[in-house]
This record gives C-alpha cells, structure tokens and sequence, in this order.
C-alpha cells in the first residue's frame, strides 16, 4: 500500500522527478503507525474538555498519545502508551497481527522516547521510533 510521504512533523516529500514522493513498504506502515498514533482526535482531556481533533474529517481518527505526555512518567502511563501502540501496530495493514510488538517507553525530561519493534507480514522485523512530548 502506497501513500503520500509526508514524515510527522514535516512536510510533503518531492520525488526526484518534482512530483510527490510515495512512502511504500515499511517507510509507509512507519509513516501509518506514527501517524495514528501520534494525531489528537476528539479525545476528552483530563480537565473534562474535549480535544480540537486536528484532522476534522474523520474527528475520531488517532490515538492522542501527544495529550498523554507532559505528566509524570509512571508505571500506569506506560502501560496506557503500550497498549496503544500495540492496538495500532497489529491492525495496520503489512503488519504481522499474530506477532506482538515489543515496545521500549524511555522518558527524557517531560517526554518520552518510543522505539516499537514489530513483524512485517513477510515476516522480516521492522521498528519505529519517535518522540512524544518536549525534552526541556
């Protein structure tokens, strides 16, 4: 499955040729995970107000990991992360939904740094990394 590359945090990738690049294999299920992951939907915060999805077409679309980070890093926020992130990575398509990721949670300052390792549905391993939250 191919779609537009378009990095989280950046911008549209131009191909060789002028056009628009295409993110295919694992650079697309990368660019897939992160981006539902990563995307904030109508999700209740925790001061009772409702989260301004920011793809407004489909408001439920994404996980909100973003609104989760700036707290205290504790065991029950980890768990929270893990089990979203293994939501996501085993219903995306090329992914291996018999084989559970292994996700790494590091905190660095009011962030934490996320490293998933995953199976393709070749069965060739595959991972991701991103950060979510501010480090200062």
């Amino acid at each position: 499955m191919a779609c537009l590359s378009m990095p989280w945090g950046g911008d549209l990738v131009m191909s060789p040729a002028g056009g628009l690049a295409l993110a295919t294999g694992q650079d697309g299920i990368n660019q897939m995970i992160t981006r539902e992951l990563l995307t904030t939907s109508n999700v209740l915060l925790a001061n009772g107000v409702r989260a301004s999805p920011e793809f407004y077409l489909l408001p439920g679309f994404g996980r909100s990991l973003r609104v989760l980070v700036g707290q205290t890093v504790t065991e029950d926020l980890v768990d929270r992360l893990t089990q979203e992130i293994t939501s996501v990575v085993l219903t995306t398509p090329g992914v291996d939904p018999n084989v559970p990721p292994t996700i790494q949670v590091t905190p660095v300052g009011h962030a934490v740094v996320i490293l998933v390792s995953y199976s393709l549905s070749n069965g060739q391993p595959a991972s991701v990394a991103f950060q979510v939250g501010a480090t200062t």
